[in-house]
């Protein structure tokens, strides 16, 4: 994340924070077709588990 990014995100309320730092790091593609945990969901059981976000990046969001 460079620091333009990073400067957008501290500006943000701290109750969006975790959704602004996604959307700075992910597209809204890998968002929307992407899982964080990469495990069928027990309320969609239906539905194909999706591909897993990269996990070195999802690592380095949670550290901001």
């Amino acid at each position: 994340m460079d620091a333009t990014n990073l400067q957008y995100v501290s500006r943000v309320e701290p109750k969006k924070r975790s959704y602004t730092v996604c959307e700075v790091v992910f597209t809204r593609d890998q968002l929307a077709n992407s899982s964080l945990t990469d495990k069928k969901s027990n309320a969609f059981l239906s539905l194909e588990v999706k591909e897993q976000l990269d996990t070195k990046a999802v690592v380095g969001t949670s550290q901001l």
